[in-house]
């Protein structure tokens, strides 16, 4: 996440896109997020208050998305999901990532954190562009490709959907 130029605020950005940050944070999720793990690192991480701790990292596909903690909890999550304790066999797989608000420093005081969800996601399905949706819809209505199809292979916008379910409406009818 690149951080805003200095100035007056113009724009309604979270406050921690003000920080230097280098990992995804709870403070960083509105909603579930899941994301395809591009690769596992085993880095030193300075902490607040300069604490230097070597860590187990995801970084993930989506470039937009900083790299995560893993901790043990989260290790033994993910490992129980895909059936496997090796880290370089999460690469490539799915996480869901959630804020738990009940998770507790190692104090005792309850500060919220990531977590990761107990079951293995679906992976995502591709956004399919306006040119090729067309093409794809045309082919529909010649008989030459099925919705179902369709659906099993791409994500849709709403008015895309639509289109798809009028489609689907004329042939039955026609």
């Amino acid at each position: 996440m690149k951080q805003p130029k200095h100035g007056v605020i113009t724009k309604p950005l979270p406050w921690r896109r003000f920080f230097d940050n280098k990992h995804l944070s709870s403070h960083d999720l509105t909603e579930d997020l899941t994301l395809k793990i591009k690769e596992m690192r085993y880095e030193e991480v300075k902490g607040e208050k300069g604490r230097k701790d070597d860590c187990l990292v995801a970084v993930f596909e989506n470039e937009d998305i900083l790299p995560m903690i893993i901790n043990t909890t989260n290790s033994k999550r993910i490992a129980e999901i895909y059936n496997t304790k090796l880290p370089i066999d999460w690469v490539g797989k799915y996480i869901t990532v959630f804020v738990d608000p009940a998770v507790k420093n190692p104090n005792g005081d309850t500060v919220g954190g990531l977590r990761i969800r107990p079951t293995k996601p679906q992976a995502a399905l591709p956004k399919i562009d306006t040119k090729r949706f067309d093409a794809m819809c045309k082919k529909i209505e010649a008989k030459e490709f099925s919705i179902d199809k369709a659906v099993s292979m791409f994500d849709f916008t709403k008015e895309q959907a639509a289109k798809l379910i009028d489609i689907k409406s004329q042939l039955a009818n026609g």
